[in-house]
């Protein structure tokens, strides 16, 4: 195990008999690794990062001044500096963070890129996912995007403000939509559409809304801004 002794410069371990070690854990300067923490594969935790109770880490690189809180697993994933996760958070394969992200508790990302400055703090799912700079992610927001056979990419751009359905209902907010949608041209091309800003067409009962409803509705939807499709009207 390539790690200092149990306190030094480079490294504090609040309980050397609570932590356990299954393959090479690196760390940087003034590190700080609290009780119960298990660290497989290859680890490396850059300078100031401090790693809080009962974490699971495994083949993960952290970046300097990172805070990691209690009962965050985290595998497979790339985390930037500064960032802020947990407690019990769960970064799985191919999710990569930017600079001062903030995850935090009940939220799962996996095969995502979250940009600078963005925070994802509440029971949240995301997944294949591209998530801009200064993103505010609401609670109970998920990237719903596998049609039972295939899996497609979402994109949220840069300084979007996510918030969670319902929530916005009940302010009495009519929420935008934006969808990805696959159109398929005369001669057998297909192009990637964006739908943007989409309004439910109708009037909706705030009062009596619940969230069966939500999910049983088939609303039609005008678009304000329509994706560019002379490419394939033309073709």
């Amino acid at each position: 195990h390539s790690f200092p002794t149990r306190r030094s410069s480079d490294l504090t371990i609040i309980d050397p008999s609570r932590i356990d070690i299954r393959g090479r854990l690196e760390c940087g300067r003034d590190v700080t690794i609290d009780v119960g923490c298990i660290f497989e594969g290859d680890v490396q935790l850059a300078d100031n990062v401090y790693v809080g109770p009962y974490c699971v880490i495994r083949n993960a690189q952290i970046g300097a001044g990172t805070r990691i809180e209690a009962y965050t697993h985290i595998n497979g994933a790339v985390v930037g500096e500064a960032n802020k996760l947990g407690p019990f958070s769960r970064l799985r394969p191919g999710a990569q963070l930017a600079r001062d992200v903030h995850v935090g508790n009940f939220v799962e990302i996996k095969k995502s890129l979250v940009g600078e400055a963005s925070k994802v703090n509440h029971l949240t799912y995301i997944g294949d996912a591209e998530i801009g700079a200064r993103v505010n992610v609401g609670a109970g927001t998920i990237t719903c995007n596998y049609d039972g056979v295939n899996k497609f990419r979402t994109v949220i751009e840069d300084d979007a403000f996510i918030v969670e359905f319902m929530a916005a209902l009940r302010a009495g907010t009519m929420p935008m939509w934006n969808f990805q949608g696959l159109v398929k041209g005369r001669n057998g091309s297909e192009q990637r559409m964006n739908y943007r800003s989409c309004i439910p067409t109708g009037t909706i009962d705030l009062q009596n809304l619940t969230v069966g409803d939500m999910i049983k509705r088939a609303w039609s939807f005008t678009v304000n801004e329509p994706p560019a499709l002379q490419s394939l009207l033309n073709a």
